[in-house]
């Protein structure tokens, strides 16, 4: 992940692409999704089942961010 984005930035159903990524256990781009809209406990909760390295990078991303 590079940055944050806002949901008013993407130009695509955010729920849809999460409910497609995740039936296909795409992960990592559940993780950003989470993260775009804003629903930061589950990004770091499944990017800490990714790796913890993921996981720390991405609480340290987000503590910045709120």
């Amino acid at each position: 992940m590079h940055s944050l984005q806002e949901a008013d930035q993407v130009s695509y159903d955010l729920k849809y692409a999460l409910r497609l990524c995740s039936e296909c256990d795409h992960k990592r781009a559940c993780i950003h999704i989470y993260t775009t809209m804003g629903l930061y406990d589950e990004a770091v909760d499944l990017a800490l089942q990714v790796s913890t390295t993921h996981g720390d990078y991405l609480v340290n991303v987000v503590v910045v961010a709120v």
